[in-house]
């Protein structure tokens, strides 16, 4: 193998080195990304079943108090 086959193996392996190194830290980046979307669902999916908890049980009155007492029409004067 002559100097100048050693020589563009050696830059070969350099450049794959540093493409590693930035796929590295790319992939990084995106699996911290994804662990923030994680989190931020799993927040708002608490805070949904903490609303429904909260404003779930006021249908119930709200329905009673609507069916229980209807207006009076003018026909029932009558």
């Amino acid at each position: 193998m002559s100097s100048s086959s050693k020589n563009n193996g050696y830059v070969f392996e350099q450049q794959n080195d540093v493409r590693l190194n930035d796929l590295s830290s790319k992939i990084s980046a995106i699996k911290n990304i994804t662990i923030d979307i994680h989190q931020d669902v799993t927040d708002q999916d608490r805070l949904l079943d903490e609303s429904h908890n909260q404003f779930g049980g006021l249908g119930t009155p709200l329905a009673k108090g609507a069916l229980g007492s209807s207006p009076k029409s003018d026909n029932d004067a009558l």
